[in-house]
């Protein structure tokens, strides 16, 4: 019994020692901090410059879809990554900053802009691109008639359908058709 006595209070003062020093750690150096300081240690010497391709990947919240765009780097040029970070919108984070290639990463809480909605436009059932209630366009009116639907359908229609392409919209359209 001492001998496991021994053993238990053992693994709880080592346990406590290792529990401690996680917290010193994580309470004198917060991950953001660590996480630039190390990208800023590591970059320090890289520069923009014209040759150096600056890539902004979007993730939309509401569609779940991930979008990536190349800015042009000439009113970066120049730049160190301190000077860079200074001039980022809220919510951008670094994710590889070298003279060859920035990696910029953001969340948005919306849809991206490839998508459409089924609508009613002039009375008629219509295919918009963009999203109920935002700014959208009208890609096709089609010939069906709001007289002619059920009330349910129409209501749900008013609202607008969300969908992710057009074969979707033919099929929405079919359905409505008969």
């Amino acid at each position: 019994m001492p001998k496991r006595f021994y053993l238990i209070i053992s693994l709880v003062f080592l346990f406590g020692v290792i529990l401690g020093a996680f917290f010193s750690y994580n309470h004198l150096f917060p991950k953001s901090m660590k996480f630039q300081n190390l990208i800023k240690d590591t970059f320090e010497d890289e520069v923009i410059s014209e040759k150096t391709r600056i890539i902004i990947i979007t993730y939309f919240k509401k569609c779940g879809h991930t979008e990536a765009n190349e800015i042009p780097a000439d009113k970066y040029i120049g730049q160190k990554y301190e000077d860079f970070v200074k001039g980022l919108e809220k919510g951008i984070k670094i994710e590889k900053f070298s003279a060859d290639e920035v990696i910029l990463k953001r969340e948005v809480d919306s849809y991206c802009d490839n998508h459409y909605y089924v609508g009613i436009k002039d009375g008629f059932v219509s295919l918009f691109k963009g999203v109920p209630g935002g700014p959208s366009i009208l890609v096709e009116k089609t010939d069906i008639s709001t007289e002619v639907l059920k009330e349910e359908d129409k209501n749900i229609l008013e609202k607008g359908i969300i969908i992710k392409d057009k074969e979707e919209f033919l099929k929405i359209k079919e359905g409505l058709s008969n």
